[in-house]
């Protein structure tokens, strides 16, 4: 997430996908919904405000919840777990 956050607010644009991890994982931006909601509020913030933190609370408190997903370990990034 950490990651994913400095990209967006270098390039505003997401990372290229990559899967690690277990071999039949599937990331939560392989799902189209999920990759246009972050979008969707990443483009809300203004350029420079992005922070990992700030990504974390809105998939957890916002942007899955409203797309019924949910997780059975909350996202844990770097800094903020």
């Amino acid at each position: 997430m950490h990651a994913l956050a400095q990209h967006y607010q270098n390039f505003e644009q997401l990372l290229v996908k990559h899967c690690g991890g277990y071999k039949n994982v599937q990331p939560l931006l392989n799902d189209e919904n999920v990759k246009k909601r972050v979008l969707s509020y990443l483009q809300s913030l203004p350029t420079g405000k992005v922070t990992p933190k700030k990504l974390q609370v809105a998939l957890h408190n916002i942007i899955l919840p409203d797309l019924g997903i949910t997780t059975k370990k909350p996202l844990c990034i770097r800094m903020a777990c």
